[in-house]
């Protein structure tokens, strides 16, 4: 399954907040999943691809939760509660660079 989230790393993990009644909130309890990043500049002719597996889980340690709290770039787009933070701790993280043959 492939779904798009607000996410920022924080103290080496990925986090991200999510509906406590979605599809996401299965997470809550330690799962292995991938994780996917890209970006690409049309302009330059450039993109890259980051992908992280290991073992997604809900936070819920005081201490985190707070923290993730004032974090602005984990607000997500989507509408509606997202008062469920997850956290991937990586196992395994790869990348590519892609050039398009014009690229400098």
């Amino acid at each position: 399954m492939l779904l798009p989230v607000s996410y920022q790393m924080h103290l080496g993990k990925v986090a991200f907040r999510t509906s406590a009644y979605g599809v996401l909130s299965r997470l809550a309890q330690s799962t292995m999943v991938a994780f996917e990043v890209d970006e690409i500049d049309m302009d330059a002719g450039t993109g890259w691809s980051v992908l992280v597996r290991g073992r997604a889980q809900a936070v819920t340690s005081d201490y985190q939760l707070s923290t993730l709290w004032r974090l602005d770039g984990i607000v997500p787009w989507a509408t509606g509660s997202r008062n469920l933070f997850i956290t991937i701790d990586p196992l395994h993280v790869s990348g590519k660079l892609v050039r398009a043959p014009f690229a400098q």
